[in-house]
């Protein structure tokens, strides 16, 4: 966990990579009650949360900004592990995904 920035104009980055290390670390994907509380959490901070984004997300929530968390792929009910793991190795590898039809050819 990060300790309090020595520059209070990095506080936006402070309270994201706060809360992302403790959504990557504690979020139990599968409980939405829980994802809701912590996504709650971050809100009340005055962080945003990013939908989850095909070209963007990974399978756990990511700071994605100084202010901002990116909504883990793996938080979507029905969307296992495996799957989120196959769409980003295809992703890096192949480059973005340009549109569903392209997402569904390459997977």
């Amino acid at each position: 966990m990060p300790g309090i920035p020595p520059n209070p104009q990095r506080w936006g980055d402070w309270k994201a990579s706060l809360i992302g290390d403790g959504l990557a670390d504690t979020a139990d994907m599968d409980r939405t009650d829980k994802v809701v509380t912590l996504i709650d959490e971050c809100q009340r901070m005055g962080l945003e949360v990013e939908p989850p984004d095909v070209n963007a997300s990974q399978y756990m929530f990511t700071v994605s900004g100084p202010a901002a968390i990116r909504y883990g792929l793996g938080a979507i009910k029905g969307v296992g592990e495996a799957a989120v793991e196959s769409m980003i190795t295809e992703r890096v590898t192949h480059g973005p995904y340009r549109s569903l039809r392209d997402l569904c050819r390459r997977l």
